[in-house]
């Protein structure tokens, strides 16, 4: 290899995965939240987003401090575990078992969303 050519770094592909399930994930959720707005009208509002809002800010923000501790490990595990994250919120919102704001009325549905967070 040539000196001055750089390959993709680690973070840089993991972005690549984020973009992917952030478009499969918005296609999704604005699919079901298209059936939930005939179905029932009254009840989709601004908290049904949250987890998706959630899920846009904070994996930038893991992949910017990642950028900046220059991190070289694994992409193909980092970009499995933004896919598999994706996949649990959409999978938690069409069951209707995501709700940050009410957690103290079910502890253990937001438990599994917290400790993703802190093992990620």
């Amino acid at each position: 290899m040539k000196k001055g050519t750089a390959v993709i770094g680690s973070v840089a592909s993991a972005t690549g995965v984020f973009l992917i399930s952030l478009m499969a994930l918005s296609c999704a959720i604005i699919s079901l939240l298209g059936i939930e707005s005939v179905l029932r009208p009254s009840i989709i509002d601004w908290q049904s987003l949250l987890p998706f809002a959630i899920y846009t800010i904070g994996i930038p923000v893991v992949l910017i401090w990642l950028a900046l501790m220059h991190w070289r490990g694994d992409s193909g595990i980092l970009g499995a575990a933004i896919m598999l994250s994706a996949m649990g919120l959409l999978i938690q919102f069409r069951m209707g078992s995501f709700n940050l704001l009410d957690w103290k009325k079910d502890v253990f549905a937001a438990l599994p969303f917290v400790i993703g967070l802190i093992v990620f």
